[in-house]
């Protein structure tokens, strides 16, 4: 996103919408995700996420429309990440 490197543009496709309620749902739960926001840009609809470093999910399980190399060992669980998934899990659980 122009001017804000800590930001991405996700251009809209058939399940934007789907994807944008199911992120406002969770941050209206307490759960942090990486929606910021949602714009119409050139006459589309976009989400606005914080950028979040590290290694995406494409980039260890492969993307479809390409084959998929031998994922590889790469260590991306953390304790912060556990701690992350079991916040989250009590507060669905409520």
């Amino acid at each position: 996103m122009a001017g804000r490197s800590d930001l991405l543009v996700k251009q809209g496709g058939g399940r934007l919408p789907v994807e944008a309620q199911s992120l406002v749902e969770l941050e209206l739960m307490g759960i942090d995700t990486v929606y910021a926001a949602t714009r119409r840009i050139d006459g589309q609809t976009n989400i606005v996420v914080r950028r979040v470093d590290g290694v995406s999910s494409k980039d260890i399980i492969g993307r479809l429309r390409q084959p998929s190399r031998t994922p590889q060992n790469i260590e991306v669980v953390t304790q912060k990440t556990i701690d992350d998934l079991e916040r989250i899990y009590r507060v669905l659980q409520q």
